[in-house]
């Protein structure tokens, strides 16, 4: 304490003073990293899964009883939407209430289709604001799933460009209903994005937490996906894999479930599994540690 007030004290005559100033920004610098590192810790031990109820012939508790077998204790609930508004029931409502009971966290997944990037503040407000506004109660966060890349001919530059000015708009509603709102998105954006020139890729978008899709074959090629872009990025992450087969990606053999699980979370980061009707229907070893070597 002493040395660094004699440090400031010189600096008042000469050019040491920038030092010190310089010394003051670091330890600010390192404060906020140290903060974003232990908020990314807290999410660290999630492992969750997409839930769409379109799959399953009702809504039916026995989905939490199956998940938390294989140590499940996150869902992404996938709501519909329909005539200009979300489906979201008594049924619904009692499902979310008994799965927190459980001890998982629910997060709403919504506007999942491409069509929103072109949504101007109004459409926003109605299409997200609206089920906030009824469900901030119910939901811990709100997870948009608009992806449009899955749009035949998709231009990258159009796209991605409209899908950060679509972010901001979605923060500023999410900050006034004091939600928290997470982009689900591929890997491969964070590079296409600095192509474009928005230089600081997914770091750019405004949401709480970035979901990233990593579908892959092979737990090797998810990691090096991942860490590839880690430390470019200024928010936490969920590393989402596919062991659903089809849609037109690859997807991971359930016999490397174990293993994705265990080297992602070494990461530091979440994991989240697509999707919920075929894991359920996956044996729970798949979920247990690997044995030791």
């Amino acid at each position: 304490m002493f040395s660094l007030s004699l440090f400031i004290f010189i600096g008042l005559t000469g050019n040491i003073m920038l030092s010190a100033v310089s010394m003051t920004s670091t330890f600010a610098e390192l404060y906020i990293s140290n903060k974003y590192s232990q908020n990314c810790h807290k999410i660290s031990g999630e492992l969750g899964t997409w839930l769409y109820f379109s799959e399953f012939k009702k809504i039916d508790k026995k989905i939490i009883k199956g998940l938390k077998e294989k140590n499940f204790n996150t869902l992404y609930l996938s709501l519909k939407y329909k005539d200009g508004g979300y489906i979201f029931g008594n049924d619904l409502k009692n499902f979310v209430a008994y799965a927190k009971k459980q001890g998982f966290k629910i997060y709403a997944v919504i506007l999942q289709d491409p069509v929103f990037i072109f949504a101007n503040s109004t459409e926003l407000r109605r299409s997200f604001g609206n089920i906030v506004k009824d469900s901030r109660h119910v939901f811990d966060g709100y997870i948009v799933d608009v992806e449009p890349h899955t749009k035949n001919r998709s231009d990258p530059q159009l796209y991605l460009t409209r899908y950060l000015n679509m972010s901001k708009l979605i923060h500023e509603i999410a900050d006034h209903y004091n939600v928290k709102y997470f982009d689900t998105v591929p890997i491969w954006y964070h590079e296409e994005m600095k192509k474009i020139g928005i230089k600081d890729g997914l770091s750019s978008l405004f949401s709480d937490r970035l979901y990233l899709l990593d579908y892959e074959s092979s737990v090797d090629k998810i990691m090096n996906k991942y860490s590839a872009i880690k430390d470019e990025l200024n928010k936490c992450a969920i590393v989402n894999i596919k062991v659903t087969p089809g849609f037109g990606e690859p997807n991971l053999d359930p016999s490397e479930i174990s293993n994705a699980i265990n080297s992602i979370k070494k990461s530091g980061v979440g994991i989240g599994i697509f999707e919920a009707f075929y894991t359920l229907n996956l044996n729970s070893t798949s979920f247990l540690p690997p044995e030791p070597e």
